[in-house]
């Protein structure tokens, strides 16, 4: 069975499109079978308190009293809906070539759409292009009314739904289930389930003939104790585009058992979508020109979700144009392109005189007014251009300028002799050059004895012949040849001096400061040793102060930890001694140091300190006497 809105081949007896992109209500019954079964008698009020019914439940039905069919038996599917009754559309006219065909459904009439979902995909090679558009919105979105479906009661469409055993079962309503609703905005309907079996149900939710995306359920799925009742909120949202087309959209809502599918509750509802207008309309291209045609694609593009129907206007303000077509009725399905090419010609030839720019305003309107307008601009230029004389005076004075030019360039290329540069700066050379007529010389350094930028070769030689123009090659020195420092760290300042001058470079003194090295004699020097540099650089020279210098701290009569920290904190090194310790000495304590407190010596040297032993486990010590 082919679906009338998307055109998919669905297979015989399929409700619902199988599309994707499409899910939507087939317009027409399934097949009857070969030999129809006789119709059931009336099923009988639902009890609750009942015995286990004996018959499977029509879905969108009340529960009968006699429901639960054999072990094995299938649903009862639904009965048929009712079909969709077309909405014929405006004929449609031909698309330019490579685009998209008429759309033209079985059994209609050529160009003309059978349903306001009927919409061929829009292709590529229709695409808008990109510049600038004019685009037009209609009002908010329109909607018609529906009724809701009848024979559901005051609550909605229900139904229920027994297992053959009798011992699950479920009872469901579709409260709000029809209505209006605009793109982009929500509508709420209720599905209350009911737990009529006697065991704890988990049930399941699911839409038929909706797009997957427009349908949320909350929650999704629901757990039910024995006769425990809970509503879930179903949300449908559809989308604000073109896909989405306008009208009447039927839906069911199917409600089943997790544990046990044949538990299976049908309800049907319906949304009528409503429409919304976005169309655009652009010129391609927006500045033409010719001597007297121009041609200018005028593309409409749909983005609504209903049909754009009007008439296609194209006029120019001055009257001096011809446009084909000048007026065109268009009809654009929804989410298409719609290209229309005018032909442009200006009704008189302009022979001489400047371009002259028309304006073209194309206009598509219903109706109600205009929809939609765009602008272009097509630049008639005339036959013969006014600057004909022009032109050729011109030819004539570049032909003369030309010889003058030709006899120049003859007289400056002429051969002529190059002058001695060498042992002359580099830039006095280049002037030389210059001035004789010839380039900006090509110069490589190398180093030399001679001054640094001095020429020491040219090529060619000097009084050689050589083309006006050209370059000549000059060897430049870069000065001698670099020459490693020598390390002068540990010499006197007067024999690193001498050591530097006789290499020939040049010795700065720096701050002295101090140093492990005896007074006076280099502690640093930068550039560092062996590092080549030219004859003449500066190496700097920091001399030694000789080593820092400590006084010794007052160490007598502090314990081992006390000494150590001390002699940290002066920049000194605790060396113990093995002196014997007076008779009354303070156990654990200095007794002797040496060098003495008080004395002077280099920082990070050694101070021997001798200490009495400490006091054995137990014992007390006496105070030393007075003045020791």
């Amino acid at each position: 069975m082919r679906c009338p809105y998307c055109g998919h081949d669905n297979d015989a007896g399929t409700r619902f499109c199988t599309n994707p992109r499409c899910g939507r209500f087939l317009d027409r019954a399934p097949e009857a079978p070969a030999a129809p079964p006789p119709p059931a008698p009336p099923p009988p009020a639902y009890d609750p308190a009942g015995p286990p019914p004996a018959g499977p439940a029509q879905p969108g039905a009340p529960i009968p009293a006699n429901y639960g069919a054999a072990p094995g038996a299938p649903i009862t599917p639904m009965a048929p809906m009712t079909p969709m009754t077309p909405t014929p559309v405006a004929p449609v006219l031909p698309s330019a070539p490579g685009g998209p065909p008429p759309v033209a459904p079985a059994g209609g009439t050529p160009g003309v759409a059978t349903g306001p979902r009927a919409r061929p995909e829009a292709t590529a090679a229709h695409a808008p292009p990109a510049f600038t558009m004019t685009r037009a919105r209609a009002d908010p979105v329109q909607v018609s009314p529906i009724d809701t479906p009848t024979g559901t009661g005051d609550e909605g469409p229900s139904g229920g739904a027994r297992s053959p055993d009798g011992r699950q079962g479920l009872y469901v309503v579709l409260e709000n289930g029809s209505g209006d609703v605009a793109v982009g905005s929500e509508w709420l309907a209720q599905v209350r389930i009911s737990n009529t079996g006697g065991i704890v149900e988990r049930v399941d939710l699911r839409t038929e003939g909706l797009p997957p995306e427009w349908v949320t359920f909350e929650p999704a799925q629901v757990n039910l104790d024995q006769n425990a009742e809970q509503v879930v909120l179903l949300r449908i949202r559809p989308p604000h585009a073109s896909s989405t087309l306008a009208g009447r959209t039927p839906f069911n809502v199917h409600v089943w058992s997790l544990t046990n599918p044949t538990v299976r509750v049908t309800l049907s509802g319906m949304v009528n979508v409503g429409s919304f207008a976005d169309c655009t309309l652009t010129l391609d291209p927006l500045v033409s020109s010719g001597r007297r045609h121009a041609r200018v694609t005028a593309l409409i593009t749909n983005l609504g979700n209903s049909p754009v129907a009007g008439t296609i206007e194209a006029r120019e303000p001055e009257g001096v144009l011809r446009i084909h077509p000048s007026t065109l009725p268009v009809a654009v399905p929804p989410g298409q392109p719609l290209p229309i090419e005018l032909q442009i010609s200006a009704k008189k030839r302009r022979w001489t005189g400047v371009p002259r720019t028309h304006r073209l305003k194309v206009e598509l309107a219903n109706a109600q007014g205009s929809i939609v307008e765009a602008e272009a601009t097509m630049t008639q230029t005339p036959t013969l251009p006014s600057w004909s004389l022009k032109a050729m005076t011109l030819v004539l004075v570049v032909v003369l300028l030309g010889g003058g030019l030709g006899l120049k360039r003859w007289l400056d290329i002429r051969p002529r002799q190059v002058p001695n540069v060498v042992n002359t700066p580099m830039e006095e050379a280049k002037a030389t050059l210059q001035k004789a007529g010839f380039d900006e010389p090509k110069v490589t350094q190398e180093p030399n004895a001679a001054p640094l930028n001095v020429v020491v070769g040219q090529d060619p030689t000097p009084s050689s012949w050589l083309a006006g123009g050209s370059a000549v090659k000059l060897r430049v020195s870069a000065g001698p040849a670099p020459v490693a420092i020598p390390n002068v760290q540990g010499m006197s300042i007067d024999e690193a001096k001498a050591a530097l001058s006789a290499l020939g470079f040049k010795a700065v003194l720096d701050k002295a400061v101090n140093d492990p090295l005896p007074k006076d004699q280099i502690a640093k020097q930068n550039p560092l040793p062996d590092v080549p540099k030219a004859p003449g650089e500066i190496v700097t020279l920091t001399p030694s102060l000789g080593p820092e210098t400590i006084a010794v701290p007052d160490l007598l009569r502090k314990t081992r930890a006390e000494v150590n920290q001390a002699l940290q904190q002066a920049g000194l090194v605790l060396s113990v001694g093995t002196k014997k310790a007076p008779k009354d000495w303070d156990p654990g304590t200095a007794f002797e140091v040496s060098p003495k407190e008080g004395e002077v010596v280099p920082k990070g040297s050694s101070v021997t300190v001798s200490f009495a032993p400490e006091a054995a486990p137990g014992t007390t010590t006496s105070a030393p006497p007075a003045g020791n």
